[in-house]
């Protein structure tokens, strides 16, 4: 997997980290504003996710509005592209629940 994913045209972006192997925690999409509505998020992300599944890495995202998203709508974005509510891998001794995507280990 990449740690960094970039949209040239846009200057968008995409961080992940590696948190165990075969798991990664998305921690940024980042689209300039000029770039915002015109699916460059969503793209970036189809990228990442084509990526993950090649590879059998699950990732996880702690969904932290910005942009002028909320919460909700930040979760519906990332339920479309089918992350689910699961348990972090970050800490699993805790019980702070995650949207995750994917079947690494």
């Amino acid at each position: 997997m990449k740690q960094i994913y970039i949209d040239e045209k846009s200057s968008a972006i995409a961080d992940l980290v590696e948190i165990h192997p075969k798991c990664y925690l998305v921690t940024r999409i980042n689209v300039p504003k000029s770039s915002r509505g015109k699916g460059i998020a969503s793209r970036l992300l189809d990228k990442i996710l084509g990526n993950a599944d090649t590879e059998g890495v699950t990732l996880e995202v702690h969904p932290m509005p910005s942009g002028g998203l909320t919460r909700k709508e930040l979760v519906k974005w990332y339920e479309r592209h089918g992350f689910r509510w699961g348990q972090s891998r970050v800490d699993p001794e805790t019980s702070t629940e995650v949207l995750t995507r994917g079947k690494g280990e």
